[in-house]
């Protein structure tokens, strides 16, 4: 053990990650470091919420195209609708 109470490994692993840096580089190194973790952070958060915005309006999107009643196809659902076209075509 050297005279600051810290192991060989902990003294050799800390020389070679800022061995030679100013003391004031080897702080900013550790600010960039921090900030970089906190964005990675952000952005793992964003995508989460991208994908769960995603799900949504996929969700959305399938009942709106499949079960909703339109005012602009006689208050049928599209899939009634596509059914009585299908009828109406074999019918004819």
């Amino acid at each position: 053990m050297s005279e600051a109470e810290i192991s060989s490994a902990t003294f050799y692993k800390y020389k070679s990650k800022y061995g030679g840096m100013e003391p004031s580089d080897a702080k900013r190194l550790r600010a960039l470091e921090d900030e970089n973790g906190k964005l990675k952070t952000l952005l793992a958060e964003q995508m989460l919420e991208r994908g769960l915005t995603d799900q949504t309006l996929e969700a959305w999107q399938e009942d709106y195209n499949w079960r909703r009643p339109h005012s602009a196809l006689g208050n049928m659902t599209p899939v009634e609708f596509l059914q009585t076209k299908a009828m109406d075509k074999i019918a004819a």
